[in-house]
C-alpha cells in the first residue's frame, strides 16, 4: 500500500479535496496520481469518515476507497508540485501493523481485506 508523508516521520493516505463537477472516485484517482506518481483504479469505498474539526470551524467528510494499482513503482522524477507531499513509500500490512506514526488507524488492521468488512462509516468529532 503506498502512503505519504510530508517530512517522512507520519505516513498517511493521499487524499485531498473534491473538485467541482468530479465524482468521489474520480478525486481519489486524480489525488493519488498528484500526490504520489501512481495509477490507480477505485474500486469500493471502505470507510468514510464524518466529523466536525472545532479547532478549525470545519465540517469534514472523509472517504476511503479500495483501489486497484496499475504500477507499483513510484516514478523516478515524480514530485508533488502543488502539494506538501514529499515522501511516498509502499507499505507491507506486516509493516502497518506495528506502526504508530499511520492515519487512518484502521489501516492497521486491515480491515478492507476481509470478505465483510463491517460497517463503513466511523463519524466522530475531532475537539
Amino acid at each position: 500500500m503506498p502512503l505519504v508523508s510530508n517530512e517522512g516521520d507520519f505516513w498517511y493516505t493521499p487524499g485531498g479535496k473534491l473538485n467541482a463537477n468530479e465524482t468521489l472516485s474520480d478525486c481519489i484517482v486524480r489525488e493519488v496520481k498528484e500526490e504520489t506518481g501512481i495509477d490507480i483504479q477505485a474500486s469500493e469505498i471502505a470507510s468514510v469518515f464524518d466529523f466536525f474539526d472545532r479547532k478549525n470551524n470545519i465540517h469534514k467528510v472523509e472517504v476511503y476507497f479500495t483501489t486497484k494499482i496499475k504500477s507499483d513503482v513510484i516514478p523516478k522524477n515524480w514530485k508533488d508540485a502543488d502539494g506538501p507531499v514529499k515522501f511516498v513509500r509502499f507499505f507491507s500490512h506486516e509493516e502497518l501493523k506495528n506502526m504508530n506514526n499511520v492515519a487512518p488507524g484502521f489501516l492497521k488492521n486491515a480491515m478492507w481485506l476481509k470478505d465483510k468488512p463491517g460497517k463503513v462509516y466511523e463519524g466522530h468529532e475531532v475537539k
